[in-house]
């Protein structure tokens, strides 16, 4: 029988095996091998909540700006991207975009969201059947992200195209990203509200370079999509799999907003975030060297036995707390706020109001290990309550 390490050196991350439930393969690295070397991604993985929870708060010694501009996906979504920025410069340019995301702008957001998600939904409704991805799960969030950088209603499906096409089993699709970074410097030329128009300001006033401010929006446009996109579609298969649970949030025993918080939970839509190592750090028993890339896996460390209790088991009133699915740290997620809301709202219209759906076909996911979302989910109302 092979050890603990070695398994895990044998994990492949692109097996659709391993995409489609992961969870069996996390569960065996926190239990035999929580910190250890994966030689395939040369990469150092972390299983557990607690090595997961104190990296994210280390940014002195686990950079988040590892991206290098020799990587094609860094070089052209651009230098200002909040995810590849450590302090102090993360900082000043995480000002320069945080009050859309503040919790009461985002409120001010409700009732358009709701009209939003009335209109995606509506379809749906009339017809008795649709897909819950492709047709709500996707462009809501397009849509929303659009209102806030000031760019027109009209180019959501364009945008909507561009995101869900990224993610490929060989990686990121190059020719979809440089069209998508394509499509933010025009809208940076053309529009005068918004985010846009706070960060070409900035740029004008020196607190940021043009180069900068694209890649600044490129990035928010990017989190502020897929991450939502795989919430809604993720909890909504899994809520559609749990017929108990589900009628909890029906008949009110349980709110959306706890609804939301249990799905990002169990089902994390980013499952892996990278870090680099600035010095050798010991952490779960292994030391890591300096400069050695570091994957949180942030989809075993929500399914942590030791910090949740019943951790593979869905429940929806789970008063636990701890989750990492937004990040944490001074890079705890932005629009956290704002993706919360649109997970409520969506579950809301969907679960309680729409009345009982069922799966009309097979669900199809990303091909992305790092992602956990779904392109297609179609659904239709169920034949029986």
């Amino acid at each position: 029988m092979s050890d603990p390490i070695s398994q895990a050196s044998a994990l492949d991350f692109a097996d659709a095996g391993f995409r489609a439930d992961p969870y069996p393969v996390y569960r065996h690295l926190r239990d035999a091998a929580p910190v250890t070397y994966h030689e395939p991604s040369d990469a150092w993985l972390v299983a557990r909540h607690e090595d997961v929870h104190r990296t994210l708060r280390d940014e002195r010694r686990f950079s988040n700006g590892s991206g290098s501009r020799a990587d094609p996906v860094v070089a052209v979504v651009g230098a200002g991207d909040l995810l590849n920025l450590d302090p102090p410069r993360h900082d000043v340019l995480r000002r320069i975009v945080r009050a859309p995301f503040a919790p009461p702008a985002v409120a001010e957001l409700e009732r358009a969201l709701r009209a939003q998600v009335e209109r995606l939904v509506a379809p749906l409704a009339d017809a008795g059947a649709g897909d819950l991805a492709a047709d709500v799960a996707w462009p809501l969030p397009v849509w929303t992200m659009l209102r806030l950088l000031g760019a027109p209603e009209a180019d959501v499906p364009r945008v909507t195209a561009l995101v869900r096409a990224l993610d490929q089993p060989g990686g990121v699709a190059l020719d979809e990203l440089r069209r998508l970074r394509r499509y933010v410097e025009e809208t940076m030329e053309t529009t005068d509200e918004g985010l846009v128009a706070d960060v070409v300001a900035a740029s004008a006033a020196g607190e940021l370079t043009r180069e900068e401010g694209a890649g600044l929006v490129m990035g928010l446009l990017l989190a502020g999509t897929a991450t939502v996109a795989c919430l809604i579609a993720n909890g909504a298969l899994v809520l559609l799999r749990h017929p108990r649970q589900r009628q909890r949030l029906r008949d009110g025993s349980v709110t959306p907003a706890m609804t939301v918080e249990e799905l990002l939970r169990f089902e994390s839509p980013v499952q892996v975030l990278p870090r680099r190592t600035t010095v050798p750090v010991t952490l779960g028993g292994s030391t890591i060297p300096a400069d050695a890339t570091v994957l949180l896996l942030l989809g075993s460390a929500n399914r942590d036995e030791r910090r949740f209790v019943h951790a593979d088991a869905l429940d929806l009133g789970r008063r636990a707390r701890g989750a990492v699915a937004l990040g944490g740290g001074i890079h705890f997620c932005l629009g956290a706020a704002l993706a919360r809301l649109e997970g409520r709202v969506a579950f809301e219209r969907i679960f309680r109001d729409l009345g009982p759906l069922e799966l009309a076909g097979e669900p199809e996911r990303l091909p992305s290990a790092d992602v956990r979302g779904l392109l297609r989910l179609p659904v239709r109302k169920a034949r029986s309550g």
